[in-house]
């Protein structure tokens, strides 16, 4: 399974450099990202220059802890957990681009870059990223997803394909000795 992951791990922290690249160009701010080995890359294309690197440290994890939650989530179906899955991972990927700006901003902060955002809330969004540790997201969206699950909710054609069919002239399930057609099979 692991092995999987790092197959796709540079095609990700390409999306994630293009995903951080795009939120700076909406916000006016001239950077490009591109990977540097297993880090990412970023430049300043404004005076003054500026270029460092941020290591996306943990996001590997993150995909294998989603899915080992919604695999181990009881009482799903599998078109369900791929929807879930699919849900997951794009509100996952969200969260690291987020951590990415973060890093981000924060490098331009300590370099005292006039391009820096505001100091308070980039400091509170990276001490949330350091302190809450960005395996906080993974749970936090399984438990969106899961939380019915986990407490006893079942998709209907698993749920009915478990339960026997009553006959009419069977006897009642609920105990009763009668037969269900008089118990509660009646129709009123």
């Amino acid at each position: 399974m692991w092995l999987i992951f790092q197959q796709v791990q540079t095609p990700y922290r390409s999306l994630l450099a293009s995903g951080a690249e795009f939120y700076f160009a909406l916000e006016g701010k001239g950077f490009r990202f591109e990977l540097s080995g297993p880090d990412i890359l970023f430049r300043s294309h404004v005076a003054p220059r500026f270029e460092a690197t941020i290591e996306p440290s943990g996001v590997d994890a993150n995909m294998v802890l989603l899915l080992a939650l919604l695999l181990a989530t009881p009482g799903m179906r599998w078109k369900s957990r791929g929807l879930f899955l699919g849900g997951g991972v794009a509100l996952l990927y969200l969260s690291h681009i987020a951590f990415i700006i973060s890093k981000v901003e924060i490098t331009l902060i300590e370099a005292k870059h006039p391009l820096a955002g505001h100091e308070a809330f980039w400091r509170f969004s990276d001490d949330f990223f350091e302190i809450m540790g960005k395996e906080f997201f993974p749970i936090l969206i399984w438990l969106l997803l899961g939380i019915r699950y986990m407490l006893g909710a079942r998709d209907e054609t698993l749920a009915h394909s478990r339960t026997r069919a009553v006959g009419r002239n069977a006897p009642c399930p609920c105990g009763s000795g009668k037969k269900y057609k008089v118990c509660c099979g009646r129709d009123y």
